[in-house]
């Protein structure tokens, strides 16, 4: 486990260690996990430079009240949008590339618990709002993160460590036993990273699992009454067994921000400097520091049993079948 004290200790030369005026795209990030992490990463950053996504313009402008207290020095934008659509992932991104040559940081937290229905582009719903906005904003930002100086960084916050059963040639997951599910999402996650990895060697890509964190479980007005029930109870029960949401933020700065999870091609893009004591983590590969990383709420890497099976996918070429037919499914629907 990475202790809490030097995740602390980390944080706190994020100013001293990264250059000022680092970007960073946060997506769904007016609730829950992404804006914890937003607040705490804009604090320690010098002058940051940060947009972020959501659907809520309310949520959002007590977003920007709080950035704007916890750092005056930084320059925030919000960018409303759905991005169960990809064609709303383009125009967020377009209008990202027109603003910046560079971003050091991609911190991706948007998901759904709907499931069973389509969006009017024809996705699945919850694979479109997990999946493939995720991958659509990793490949549509990637040449902006690769020339980044500093820090080069794509964080997913979903479900690693779960990493099972994957249907390379089914990722929406419309045939796939519900019980199959998460292992399915998990697995095509990890995989799809290691993909855009292999074009993109400067960069450290991490796949997460927070744990049990304080979170909105509703996305919309429609969504369906269980999921408002279960908000209230989950809500009631969170101070009990639930992760606080600063100690949630300062876990996800310093994954955003660490050197322990470096990039395969190392250089200045590293992050904040190890300790001597610390180590890099291993990569799903099992070679430490090796770029793409299965990351626990503990701040550790998956164990060997989950690194074995995805070795067994990689040498059957699931790798390449997944990101071949991702890219495939999302040039069906947006013509790219």
């Amino acid at each position: 486990m990475v202790r809490l004290e030097d995740v602390l200790e980390s944080n706190s030369r994020i100013a001293s260690e990264l250059p000022p005026g680092l970007v960073a795209v946060f997506v769904g990030a007016t609730s829950g996990i992404g804006r914890a992490t937003l607040l705490r990463f804009a604090s320690h950053v010098t002058k940051p430079r940060i947009y972020f996504v959501g659907r809520s313009e309310v949520k959002a402008g007590q977003v920007l009240a709080e950035l704007n207290k916890v750092n005056p020095s930084g320059t925030y934008h919000f960018l409303k949008a759905d991005v169960g659509l990809l064609r709303n992932v383009d125009k967020v991104t377009e209008e990202i590339k027109a603003k910046e040559s560079r971003v050091n940081l991609l911190f991706l937290t948007n998901g759904t618990l709907i499931f069973g229905t389509k969006t009017e582009e024809g996705l699945h719903y919850a694979a479109a709002v997990s999946y493939y906005a995720r991958v659509r904003f990793i490949t549509n930002l990637l040449p902006l993160i690769k020339d980044a100086p500093g820090l080069r960084r794509v964080v997913s916050v979903f479900v690693a460590g779960k990493e099972g059963v994957v249907f390379p040639d089914d990722l929406q997951g419309n045939t796939v036993p519900f019980r199959q599910q998460i292992a399915h999402a998990a697995t095509m996650t990890t995989l799809s990273l290691e993909a855009a990895a292999r074009e993109a060697p400067q960069v450290s890509f991490i796949h997460n699992f927070p744990g049990r964190v304080s979170t909105d479980l509703i996305r919309g007005e429609g969504e369906a009454w269980f999921l408002r029930v279960m908000n209230v109870l989950f809500r009631i029960a969170s101070p009990l067994i639930c992760m606080s949401h600063e100690e949630c933020g300062q876990r996800h700065s310093f994954l955003a921000t660490s050197a322990m999870y470096s990039p395969a091609q190392s250089g200045d893009g590293d992050g904040v400097v190890l300790r001597s004591e610390q180590e890099k983590a291993r990569s799903i590969t099992g070679s430490v520091g090796a770029g793409v990383y299965s990351i626990l709420s503990d701040g550790q890497s998956v164990g060997p049993e989950i690194e074995h099976l995805l070795a067994k996918f990689r040498s059957d070429g699931y790798v390449e079948r997944i990101w071949a037919n991702t890219k495939a499914d999302i040039k069906q629907v947006t013509g790219s």
